[in-house]
């Protein structure tokens, strides 16, 4: 009896490995990704779409958004 449970665990346990990887996809890897706080972003960073207009637009970075708890505007490009 212990043995057939043992075997049911594992066998469990596999399955639900399997299961939580068939979801991830293929991995992408392009090089590391630089964060900066943002220099010319003012105010809270509510909306990630401002803060990635101002990364862009104004200090030539690849992307923006908001991150944190008290919501800093974050910029990142490709290092």
């Amino acid at each position: 009896m212990e043995q057939s449970f043992r075997l049911f665990s594992a066998a469990f346990l596999l399955l639900m490995l399997l299961l939580a990887t068939a979801e991830m996809g293929p991995v992408m890897v392009e090089g590391r990704t630089c964060e900066y706080l943002s220099d010319k972003f003012v105010g809270w960073c509510l909306t990630s779409e401002d803060c990635d207009q101002i990364c862009t637009a104004y200090e030539n970075y690849d992307g923006g958004e908001c991150q944190g708890f008290i919501s800093k505007c974050v910029c990142f490009k490709h290092c």
